[in-house]
């Protein structure tokens, strides 16, 4: 938003402007050029980061709108809480997950004057192209001067589909024939409006039984790892802090341990953005049929690993329990049936997770 000047060689009917200041600024003030020619102008000094300026010449109407220069953009996480780190990323642009994700708009100031009206009216979520169940509310994260956020809110019948035809006797019987599909295999979510699109692809499968009780302990002091897997290409201080929000606004995020983290070769920092740079295990034995499995890094590897031994007959998923000693880097601990040894040691080197002796270099 800046000052502008109207000038008109004759007077304008008719000046509307909002978020403009009238008082000591008339419209169509005469003034007289160096060549003596008059005209008429109008200044526009905005008081609002919203403006809009409307023009009448006759029956033609002109509207011009002014906001600031920024753009509305999309955040994705996958859940709150210990579902944070429910997902396998397939492929760089496709994350497989359990749930319908956190969708979230981070909105400039100012964009529209009611903000809330256009969300609803403009901004609609689909699943497929088909249009979604739901609407979208304001967060309380007030982590910038210069953009509000909005989040998605899910319908608990997201979506509908005919289960059979026939006349409705009453409301109640809608039950009957209206029902929410499964929605299991590849699905690209996208929110669209006249001013915005953006595309996510996913694979929604089935949660499976029994894991997310093994996770209820998460996140606590294991948080920055939480939220940095939402993304692979890192992110900045803004985007960590709107993650903490939507993620554990309850937990304390700190900025000294992602610092620790750093030195200890866990986490590196490109520019301003804060990225995973190593994933750590080790596994001991500490009983003739049991071994301990330490864990430090991308907890999204570790939701994978439980995926995959879930589908083991017989294997019994361990309580995840976060270690956090005084002036130590927290990590994660389960202990395991030795059995499972062989195929849980291949699973993480196959994602690339470090095999070691010990968590830390020292």
């Amino acid at each position: 938003m800046h000052s502008y000047i109207l000038v008109s060689p004759q007077k304008i009917e008719l000046i509307d402007r909002k978020g403009f200041e009238e008082t000591d600024n008339p419209a169509n003030d005469p003034f007289q050029l160096a060549d003596g020619m008059v005209c008429f102008v109008t200044y526009l000094w905005p008081n609002r980061k919203f403006a809009e300026l409307s023009l009448a010449d006759g029956e033609h109407v002109r509207k011009l709108r002014f906001r600031p220069y920024s753009r509305i953009e999309s955040r994705f996480f996958v859940g709150r809480a210990h579902r944070a780190a429910n997902f396998d990323r397939i492929a760089p642009d496709k994350l497989k997950i359990e749930h319908l994700p956190v969708l979230c708009l981070a909105m400039p100031f100012g964009y529209f004057e009611d903000v809330q009206t256009a969300l609803n009216e403009k901004f609609r979520v689909l699943v497929d192209d088909q249009p979604a169940f739901g609407k979208w509310e304001k967060s309380e994260a007030q982590l910038s001067e210069e953009r509000e956020y909005f989040v998605w809110n899910w319908h608990k019948r997201p979506l509908l589909q005919k289960k059979r035809s026939g006349i409705l006797k009453s409301f109640k019987e809608l039950d009957h024939y209206l029902g929410s599909p499964d929605l299991k295999g590849d699905r690209v979510l996208s929110i669209q409006s006249p001013e915005f699109s953006v595309t996510y692809n996913v694979y929604l499968d089935h949660p499976k039984h029994g894991m997310d009780e093994c996770w209820k302990e998460l996140p606590g002091a294991f948080l920055p790892w939480f939220l940095l897997c939402q993304s692979h290409e890192g992110m900045k201080w803004d985007d960590l802090m709107l993650a903490h929000e939507i993620i554990a606004p309850a937990l304390r995020l700190s900025a000294y341990l992602l610092r620790k983290c750093e030195k200890e070769g866990l986490l590196i920092q490109k520019g301003r953005r804060w990225i995973i740079a190593e994933s750590r295990a080790t596994l001991s034995t500490i009983k003739g049929d049991e071994y301990l499995l330490q864990y430090c890094g991308n907890p999204s590897i570790l939701w994978g690993l439980y995926r995959r031994m879930s589908y083991i007959s017989g294997c019994r998923l361990p309580m995840i329990k976060v270690i956090n000693r005084r002036g130590e880097i927290p990590y994660l601990q389960t202990i395991w049936d030795h059995n499972w040894k062989s195929p849980i040691e291949d699973y993480l080197r196959k994602k690339g997770v470090s095999i070691r002796h010990s968590l830390w270099n020292h």
